[in-house]
């Protein structure tokens, strides 16, 4: 190797000899690359010659998966390519890496377990399977080695075994995000659990379709005032919690009280949500957001509770509502601090629906909603005309809504009157304007290109056609505040491909977007036997992502995640991607509110003129 310089790397199993024409420059770029791998418990015997500088790089791709193929190598193990397409997959999108025993032989577990022992570079891992051999053993194993896992979600295991060793290892690791699904909890694990979490870094905890109550719950609920850094506590689907349904709620608001946790969800307890909000009442908790999804709320609801002002999002999906309760809190509670309330899936008997839409009061109980979500429920002009009524609304959700045949025509009046006269920063309404087609952009053309606020809009699934395509893109470039927007099941017929083409040519040259939500349906409708059709739309693509990347400042690899999310969640920031191309900002103040309907409620009017300020809650500062 003439005018070479050769290195020669000596390890365990083995050496290797490397040649470089420029020595210095390779043995520096090499040795970085070295340091960042090597793990952090295991001393290293490297001498560096003092020309080299070393500084460890911050970020180094495909560890995991130049593990995978290192293992499959050292154990003999036939390397799968579509095993390691699929895992490069999730890893390029940042998903969470699933490890489960039923998709996977033994030898193959094995080498992904022991990859992940040694990988710097993943952070969210899904592992378990009812028969996983050594289940607790092999995570001790990980989390003593891999000080990097973050969020660790464990799956289907209803033995014992070293349940113990496992949660003595988190007190040391780096997880804050646990999740338990189908865990089967004996009373020695109880027991070890409740000896370890005090000292554990976690701070979200989840359980899901784990039989908690009473021998899981009471003995944590026992030890709150040791628990030092939650903040977030969820129980998705234990039916074993209404058995002890008259003290739970009690209990539960007195663990929030004590951990000061920020986020509550009992999802799908059979819980009747009255009785939490009555031991919810004037109590000194801090949550922020409180998810009662999929309960109950019986008859005896009062709307008289005393909400925390610390309360800030509200979800209330798929109750049923007994008699007029959904009725009384609409039309009567009150709320302390600027809520996003979730009223999607409202469960009720059809005479009651009728009975709340024909007695909605002439004005809101309270100004101190700012996000209403009402998916999948009917809609009415009186409802409209209700939403359209809260002064402070910054977005509004209405995907997957009905209302009857005789009524289509002035609930789309009524409709189109609520965007004109609310200062809403974003709306969506997938699917619920598809019975009028091309007309819903006929007509709403106009409303959203002189909108003043609006910067997110998702009319998704409504087949708006070439038409309402050609009006969507007029609507952006002549109201610039728009940057965000979902478009998707336009359903445009696929031999209009040069339409569609030329569509999203034209939207690639829109330079204020921020967000544009890749439109899937779309793209498999219009390239449907055409490599050239499918070519072209994803050159297209690319420069759309461009466009976004160097709006919201992020890098190439980061796309993918930001622009197939859920567009309507970004409503929330809205006024962040607003003040990236509006400079001239209007300052307004509590005194430009005409005709408030709350004048006469002196108490409450003095607490929002002194704790907010209006030019923030309806983002134009």
């Amino acid at each position: 190797m003439q005018d070479m310089e050769c290195f020669y790397m000596k390890f365990k199993t083995g050496k290797v000899i490397l040649a470089s024409p420029g020595p210095t420059p390779f043995l520096q770029r090499l040795l970085n690359y070295i340091m960042k791998l090597l793990p952090a418990y295991r001393t290293t015997g490297i001498i560096i010659p003092p020309s080299i500088t070393i500084n460890p790089e911050t970020r180094i791709r495909k560890v995991f998966l130049n593990l995978f193929m290192s293992f499959c190598y050292s154990n003999d193990v036939p390397f799968d390519p579509i095993l390691f397409s699929t895992i490069k997959r999730t890893l390029r999108h940042n998903s969470q890496l699933k490890i489960m025993k039923k998709l996977y032989p033994d030898s193959v577990l094995k080498v992904l377990l022991n990859s992940l022992e040694y990988s710097t570079d993943i952070h969210d891992v899904l592992i378990g399977g009812k028969n996983f051999s050594h289940f607790y053993t092999n995570l001790d194993i990980i989390l003593r080695k891999n000080k990097n896992i973050v969020k660790l979600h464990l799956y289907h295991y209803d033995r014992e075994d070293d349940f113990a060793r496992f949660v003595s290892q988190l007190s040391n690791s780096s997880v804050i995000y646990i999740t338990f699904e189908r865990i089967s909890f004996s009373a020695n694990m109880v027991k070890e659990l409740v000896k370890c979490v005090p000292n554990m870094p976690i701070t979200n905890v989840t359980f899901i379709d784990c039989v908690l109550c009473p021998t899981v719950l009471e003995p944590i609920f026992g030890i709150a005032s040791s628990i030092k850094n939650a903040e977030q506590f969820s129980i998705i689907n234990d039916k074993s919690i209404s058995t002890i349904e008259n003290k739970f709620s009690l209990q539960m608001i007195n663990f929030a009280i004590e951990t000061q946790i920020q986020s509550l969800s009992l999802v799908n307890c059979q819980l009747d949500i009255v009785q939490l909000f009555t031991a919810l009442s004037n109590s000194d908790v801090s949550i922020q957001h409180l998810d009662l999804s999929g309960n109950k709320c019986s008859k005896s609801y009062k709307a008289t509770y005393v909400l925390p002002p610390s309360l800030h999002k509200l979800i209330l999906k798929n109750i049923h509502w007994s008699r007029n309760s959904l009725l009384r809190l609409i039309g009567k509670q009150q709320f302390q601090s600027m809520v996003e309330i979730d009223f999607s899936g409202a469960q009720m008997k059809d005479d009651r629906l009728e009975f709340l839409h024909q007695n909605l009061p002439q004005t809101p109980p309270s100004p101190m909603i700012y996000s209403i979500h009402w998916d999948s429920n009917r809609i009415s002009v009186p409802l409209l005309e209700f939403f359209s009524k809260y002064k402070l609304l910054k977005e509004i959700s209405l995907n997957d809504c009905t209302f009857p045949n005789r009524e289509a025509n002035d609930v789309f009046q009524a409709m189109m009157d609520m965007v004109q006269n609310t200062n809403l920063s974003g709306i969506s309404l997938q699917k619920t304007m598809r019975p009028f087609k091309n007309k819903f952009m006929k007509k709403f053309r106009s409303v959203f290109i002189s909108h003043q606020t609006l910067t997110v809009i998702d009319i998704s699934d409504n087949a708006i056609g070439e038409e309402g395509l050609d009006l969507l893109l007029e609507v952006l470039k002549c109201n610039t505040r728009i940057v965000a927007v979902n478009f998707d099941g336009s359903e445009l017929p696929a031999a209009k491909q040069m339409c569609y083409i030329s569509f999203m040519q034209g939207l690639a040259s829109i330079p204020q977007l921020c967000s544009v939500t890749k439109p899937k349906n779309d793209f498999k409708r219009i390239t449907s036997g055409s490599k050239k059709i499918e070519r072209d739309l994803r050159n297209i693509w690319k420069r759309i992502q461009d466009i976004i990347n160097r709006n919201i400042g992020k890098g190439e690899d980061e796309t993918d995640s930001t622009t197939n999310s859920t567009l309507f969640s970004m409503a929330s920031d809205s006024q962040s991607y607003i003040e990236i191309n509006q400079q001239d900002k209007r300052v307004l103040s509590w005194d430009q509110i005409e005709d408030s309907p709350y004048d006469g409620n002196l108490q409450e009017w003095e607490l929002l003129r002194q704790t907010f300020s209006f030019a923030n809650i309806i983002s134009t500062q």
